[in-house]
């Protein structure tokens, strides 16, 4: 199968490349920076760069997502409080950019990958599940 990861340089993006790497699959791992060579993963695995944040970026996000059987996307802007404009423009923007490339290619196996932050606060050790709210954590520039 081939898998496209974006956000693949980060910490949940190795882990899966790590965990997807022995069984088989075609990896290609898109990444802002992609990491140095001598800390690549595995030798199944091809890089791309590709800052998923601007939408100069879309003609080759769709020949790579064209090619795949299958999208993770772990991919987000990370400026924490500094600009949160740009996070939100940025955030949202990869998010439609991934989702748009995998319906004007005919993907449909799509995996995204979003912030815990964006479920309302547990007022108690109850667990919850994909019906929490989802309003958000007030103040939090990732919810």
């Amino acid at each position: 199968m081939r898998i496209v990861v974006t956000g693949a340089s980060g910490n949940l993006g190795t882990a899966l490349l790590r965990a997807l790497s022995g069984r088989g699959h075609d990896l290609h791992a898109v990444a802002r920076r992609p990491p140095d060579p001598a800390a690549v993963v595995s030798s199944n695995v091809t890089w791309s760069s590709l800052d998923l944040s601007e939408t100069a970026c879309e003609p080759d996000l769709d020949g790579l997502v064209a090619s795949a059987d299958a999208v993770v996307n772990l991919a987000w802007a990370f400026q924490p409080m500094r600009r949160p404009a740009y996070l939100q423009r940025a955030s949202v923007g990869i998010v439609e950019r991934v989702a748009r490339a995998a319906l004007r290619t005919g993907r449909t196996h799509l995996v995204h990958v979003s912030s815990v932050a964006a479920y309302s606060p547990r007022r108690s050790e109850r667990r919850v599940d994909e019906g929490w709210p989802r309003e958000g954590i007030p103040g939090a520039t990732y919810s």
